[in-house]
């Protein structure tokens, strides 16, 4: 699955960080208000010009425009549609104009890999929260990427291959009217389609609709600090019995206070409460995950001196934390320790530039990069401040 990136704004950073929760927005009030109607439309116009003469196509088609009407009247009072949107990219202009600006923040989670999803699953928020009794399975985390559709000939076969992969169409592209109606797979292709204006959002979605996860979060909120009314599901996630969303790095963006802002979160991230019964909710990281994430931490200072990978020279950082790391858990200074012997990895890197045109390079990778006490890395965009 990899990395995703969310964007927002500081004070929306650390509410996610002590709530845990994430807010998935009613589609008929995002940013394109008409993309879930752009969507149906999709669907209907390529059921219309390629398989109306099938049994059951003019059905379809009825149904769907229905759909829109009653979304255009009531919007979608009765089939609601709810997304968290994530974008694939980090540091991009664009998002930052739009989501967090002045110094705003981009959050990287890490869901992982796994055959079937993540270990990352949806908790039900409808039930109290008990540790003991929360197992992975039914709820995994699954995005969605977005489709962006244009009416050109060539996008109507990525339409098709969409289609297909939500069962609409089978196969041999004859529709498949039980699944796009009984099963509703309607609200989940419509959901991923945009319009091609927005592409350069690369955007990833989870979605949650009656068929796809939308009974683990029944509770529906109103958001009307814009004064608008706005539907959403506040949405948390989990991972090994731990309420947290998987924040790998964390971003502060372009901005005349960037500074400020990167050295108050560096204050947090090294000081805030790292026990597993902390009131934040930060990714609990094992011995071994922590070892893995200072890796990849130093992986980039060795691009830096080396000009490029050296896994001779990460092996031998690694080794520098090795005898720490094979000890027991149950040390009173146990984060502190495992901190330390981070950064006296990175302090050993340090010494080695061989050129003072690299110490520069390195300090001020150093000083635009942090690795923290939580495993979090804290990063400063690399785009000037231009708005």
């Amino acid at each position: 699955m990899g990395s995703v990136f969310y964007y927002r704004s500081v004070r929306s950073a650390f509410k996610i960080m002590r709530e845990g929760a994430l807010r998935a927005g009613h589609i008929a009030y995002m940013n394109d208000s008409q993309e879930y109607v752009n969507g149906l439309r999709n669907i209907e116009t390529h059921l219309r010009e390629n398989n109306l003469e099938e049994p059951g196509c003019p059905d379809a088609i009825a149904f769907l425009d229905g759909e829109i009407s009653l979304f255009r009247q009531e919007r979608m009072r009765n089939s609601d549609v709810f997304c968290i949107s994530f974008c694939k990219e980090a540091d991009h202009l664009d998002l930052w104009v739009r989501y967090a600006k002045e110094s705003g923040v981009c959050l990287e989670m890490d869901f992982g890999e796994t055959g079937r999803g993540s270990a990352y699953f949806i908790h039900d928020i409808d039930k109290p929260f008990d540790a003991k009794k929360c197992e992975a399975g039914k709820h995994d985390i699954k995005l969605s990427d977005i489709s962006y559709i244009s009416t050109k000939k060539p996008e109507q076969e990525k339409l098709k291959r969409l289609l297909k992969k939500h069962a609409i169409l089978n196969e041999d592209c004859t529709v498949n009217t039980d699944e796009l109606i009984k099963n509703a797979k309607y609200l989940n292709a419509a959901s991923v389609i945009k319009r091609k204006d927005f592409e350069i959002e690369k955007e990833t979605r989870l979605i949650f609709t009656k068929n796809l996860l939308y009974d683990v979060t029944k509770e529906i909120k109103y958001d009307y600090e814009t004064g608008i009314p706005k539907p959403y599901l506040e949405v948390k996630c989990m991972k090994n019995k731990r309420l947290c969303w998987p924040i790998k790095s964390i971003m502060i963006g372009p901005g005349i206070k960037q500074d400020i802002v990167f050295a108050g979160f560096a204050h947090f991230l090294n000081n805030v409460d790292d026990c597993p019964g902390s009131e934040y909710c930060l990714p609990f990281l094992s011995n071994a995950g922590f070892a893995k994430r200072a890796g990849e931490f130093l992986d980039e200072i060795i691009v830096k001196i080396h000009n490029g990978p050296d896994p001779a020279c990460l092996e031998e950082c690694k080794s520098k934390m090795a005898s720490f790391f094979q000890k027991t858990d149950d040390e009173n200074d146990y984060f502190e320790k495992r901190y330390e012997a981070a950064k006296c990895a990175i302090a050993h890197l340090k010494s080695s530039c061989n050129s003072n045109n690299i110490c520069e390079d390195v300090e001020k990778h150093l000083s635009e990069n942090l690795f923290t006490k939580q495993g979090v890395i804290l990063r400063k965009s690399a785009i000037p401040y231009i708005y």
